[in-house]
């Protein structure tokens, strides 16, 4: 049997920190959510979810199209020098290390 959400664990000091102690899997959260727009007399449900289950897809394909492209935009207009851009890189690196070695010794 193929589990889609691995089982709880026990609650941290701190507070929820993963999905399924903060309330589940989002998976099953969708298809939770998905009936209350379907009619309970529809003569096909199964297509009712099919069709619906496009129609998000599809919303979803746009806005990530929609994202994609407004950032290569952006990108193409905000130009920085190479030396500030070289100084970021090695500032978001060392960042990525800090949160790295900070998660490894918790």
């Amino acid at each position: 049997m193929r589990h889609f959400c691995l089982p709880p664990q026990q609650p941290s000091p701190r507070g929820p920190s993963t999905p399924q102690q903060k309330g589940g899997c989002p998976r099953f959260h969708f298809l939770a959510f998905v009936p209350q727009f379907i009619a309970p007399d529809a003569p096909q449900k199964a297509l009712a979810f099919i069709v619906l289950g496009c129609i998000f897809n599809f919303n979803g394909m746009i806005w990530c199209h929609l994202l994609a492209f407004s950032t290569a935009y952006a990108s193409r207009k905000v130009r920085l020098p190479a030396r500030l851009g070289a100084c970021l890189n090695r500032l978001m690196g060392g960042l990525f290390v800090g949160i790295g070695i900070k998660l490894a010794t918790e």
